[in-house]
């Protein structure tokens, strides 16, 4: 398991949905032209995508406990900055999406393990300044991208549906 150095921007998450279908749904998006194929699996993709991160800040990351110590099997939010930082990377459109994160602790938090926390200077509340050694400290998997996935996956054969009937006007 990789020990991830805390502010080194090394390994952000994402996942890339793609559709794939099976062998009579290629077939038959065939019989359309490049244009209705690119729509219908442009807005497909964009719907599954908004879904996942929908979930994922919504559902699997609970927002609202202040200073209470984190929850043992959940992704409790204080500031809120990861459920912003989580979103959509359009550029492979309509190949595929990316759902996820720039931010590092995103992986941490899905994956769990060791962060290598480096030396730094502290000030407590008394206005005290003191030096905390570098140390490793280990999350536990609190997963938010992988639940909301899968959560969406059941649906994604008739979201595709949808959108063949809406480009094409042909009822499935």
């Amino acid at each position: 398991m990789p020990t991830f150095k805390a502010g080194s921007g090394a390994a952000p998450i994402k996942f890339s949905v793609s559709i794939v279908g099976s062998r009579e749904l290629q077939l038959f998006l065939r019989k359309f032209s490049a244009d209705i194929q690119g729509s219908v699996r442009r807005d497909s993709l964009l719907e599954i995508a908004g879904r996942v991160q929908t979930l994922a800040t919504t559902k699997y990351i609970k927002r609202g406990r202040g200073t209470a110590p984190p929850l043992p099997k959940v992704l409790s939010a204080r500031k809120g900055t990861l459920q912003s930082q989580i979103g959509i990377d359009i550029r492979r459109l309509p190949k595929s999406v990316s759902v996820g994160t720039p931010l590092v602790y995103g992986r941490v938090h899905e994956d769990g393990g060791p962060v290598l926390v480096p030396t730094h200077s502290r000030t407590s509340k008394l206005g005290n300044s003191f030096t905390v050694r570098g140390h490793v400290k280990t999350f536990p998997k609190r997963a938010y991208l992988v639940p909301a996935l899968e959560d969406v996956t059941p649906k994604m054969a008739a979201i595709t549906l949808k959108h063949i009937r809406r480009k094409t006007g042909i009822s499935l």
